[in-house]
């Protein structure tokens, strides 16, 4: 009877580890990042990692489109440090956070410090964020697409941003 090939391991934080490093040795930089499932590896030893692949003359992460899903150990300050890198924030047009408890106002109010090129927000299913987290997006001119799924928090007060 043929033996099927052995199941490959799950991706761990190691390995996004792995990657990233990379990538810091790549001669071109990364303008699209998605992690989806990947994104439940990316803790903060990782999201500090990218800041650094985003920092200085020869950054290697120079993100338009930044899509972390389910990254539930992204803690706030390791998340608001990467949207701080000039590298990341002022070039990000689209942001999709999602599945994450730990997103925070602090968090909202990165986006909203760093993030001006911004058109596209996905917070879905962040539910620690309220309606006071949320007023910063206001300063957002050019957000023209925002999603809030799935946040139990919110209430109809938000229309007015």
């Amino acid at each position: 009877a043929r033996r099927s090939p052995p199941p490959r391991p799950p991706r761990r934080q190691a390995d996004l580890m792995g990657l990233l490093a990379r990538l810091g040795e790549s001669r071109t930089p990364l303008s699209v990042l998605c992690l989806g499932s990947a994104g439940r590896a990316l803790a903060g030893s990782a999201a500090r990692q990218l800041t650094e692949l985003a920092a200085g003359e020869d950054a290697r992460l120079l993100v338009e489109h930044l899509s972390v899903g389910g990254a539930y150990r992204l803690d706030a300050p390791s998340l608001c440090a990467l949207l701080g890198a000039p590298a990341v924030g002022a070039r990000l047009r689209t942001l999709q956070l999602t599945y994450n408890p730990l997103v925070s106002g602090a968090v909202v109010g990165a986006i909203s410090a760093h993030c001006r090129e911004l058109s596209s927000l996905a917070l879905d299913h962040c539910a620690a964020l309220d309606d006071e987290a949320l007023a910063p997006l206001a300063a957002l001119r050019g957000l023209t697409e925002l999603s809030l799924v799935g946040l139990p928090l919110l209430t109809l007060s938000l229309i007015h941003i």
